[in-house]
């Protein structure tokens, strides 16, 4: 049976390690490793944020005390409404006014994230200027 566990050293790095079956944790290569806490390549989840906004912008910290992840985090949202999931939204409008074309299409809100926060804005004027809003933040910094 192989070592397949180790809390410590490996090589020259210090971290948790676990390996596939039958592959020895400590001789292991990268693609035979379930785990490595030292690869920048691990994934988490750093929080679920929720904004809801009333006027077309609103804003939540990463960090409840509004510090820096240190790089700027991967984030997956949506716009739900009670337990119904709305996704992210779109418009589409084209009129013709005294032979004036009009045309627009786009998102309705847009999400942009920093190392510290992320803020959701209204992108169009479509008539949706509200809404709540799901964030799934992953701790997955650049190499």
């Amino acid at each position: 049976m192989a070592n397949r566990v180790l809390l410590g050293k490996r090589g020259s790095d210090y971290g948790l390690f676990v390996s596939k079956p039958t592959k020895d944790v400590t001789s292991a290569d990268r693609k035979d490793l379930i785990f490595d806490s030292t690869d920048l390549r691990t994934s988490t989840v750093h929080a679920i944020k929720e904004i809801t906004i009333s006027s077309g912008t609103g804003s939540v910290n990463l960090n409840s005390d509004g510090s820096s992840m240190g790089f700027i985090p991967y984030v997956l949202w949506t716009q739900i409404s009670g337990n119904n999931i709305l996704g992210q939204t779109g418009h589409f409008s084209w009129s013709f006014d005294g032979g004036q074309a009009t045309f627009s299409y786009g998102t309705d809100f847009a999400a942009h994230v920093s190392n510290t926060s992320i803020t959701i804005t209204r992108t169009l004027n479509s008539g949706y200027a509200s809404g709540t809003f799901k964030f799934l933040v992953f701790n997955i910094p650049a190499e």
